[in-house]
């Protein structure tokens, strides 16, 4: 009886290896099965990545735009230029109202918008950049007469000069404190933007950088601001009360030419004072 049930057992025992043996792959690569996951998620890049998504994969770079270009390819309406695995939005051939820019296309990270990528957009009134993005080049948004707001994201670094020169129908822009200078003419001829904020960040606005603004009344200019440059705010008549922080050491003469009713609040004692003395401008002093 015990030799009966011990020939049980090993008979028993050689058919369950047989079984494991046709379980195991025969090649130890084969252990794991490819993960087409992340392919399926860069080819479904109609659904733009989740702002939170981005935050996490978002990675403050910049570009050397005098570098050649990896790749060049077409992305429904959109011309991507790839420099060093990141993607650059360089031309926008579409008729959108509303648009969203996506903060990955192809699995490449959307970092800046061209040198005149949405030229003459006539279209286009409302556009969001996400986190991710670094820059906003020369004349990025020139003359797109029916924007009337744009979400510009923390970690921009970079406004371009003319980027925002003759937006019309901008009303209002919140510029964010990763900022450092805004370009020459940025938002030139915005004849609608009646609000600028601007967070503590940035050292400079540049040359003729809200030049005929003719709707503006509210500027805020935080005390990271070092100087203000030629015809800044020139022409911006509706301008009344600017108030300029002690950390200005350099203004333009003209920045406030033909401002009729401006007048400067500053620090007693501060550049800012002797910058309105000196200019025949109304000083009120705390």
């Amino acid at each position: 009886m015990k030799k009966l049930l011990l020939g049980l057992s090993c008979f028993l025992l050689i058919i369950s290896l047989f079984a494991c043996t046709d379980s195991v792959p025969k090649n130890s690569d084969e252990n794991y099965a490819p993960n087409t996951t992340n392919d399926k998620l860069f080819e479904s890049t109609s659904t733009p990545f989740s702002e939170v998504a981005c935050e996490t994969i978002a990675k403050p770079v910049t570009i050397d735009f005098s570098q050649d270009v990896d790749l060049v390819f077409e992305y429904g309406d959109f011309e991507i230029s790839v420099y060093d695995g990141y993607a650059v939005i360089s031309k926008y051939s579409g008729n959108d109202v509303v648009l969203d820019i996506p903060t990955e296309i192809n699995g490449y990270q959307v970092i800046a918008i061209g040198s005149a990528a949405f030229y003459y957009c006539d279209t286009l009134e409302n556009i969001t950049l996400h986190i991710g993005v670094t820059s906003i080049n020369n004349a990025a948004f020139w003359n797109c007469s029916s924007l009337k707001s744009i979400s510009i994201p923390d970690g921009v670094s970079f406004i371009g000069d003319s980027a925002f020169e003759g937006c019309a129908s901008l009303t209002s822009v919140t510029i964010p404190g990763s900022v450092t200078s805004i370009g020459k003419a940025a938002f030139y001829k915005c004849t609608s933007l009646e609000s600028i904020i601007i967070h503590n960040g940035i050292t400079t606005i540049g040359n003729s950088a809200f030049m005929t603004c003719p709707s503006l009344t509210y500027v805020e200019i935080p005390n990271s601001v070092t100087t203000i440059e030629t015809w800044a705010f020139a022409g911006c008549e509706s301008l009344k009360d600017i108030e300029i922080p002690n950390s200005v050491v350099s203004i333009a003469k003209s920045a406030f030419d033909y401002c009729p009713s401006i007048k400067v609040k500053c620090l007693s004692g501060s550049y800012a004072e002797q910058y309105a003395k000196e200019n025949n401008i109304l000083c009120i002093t705390y």
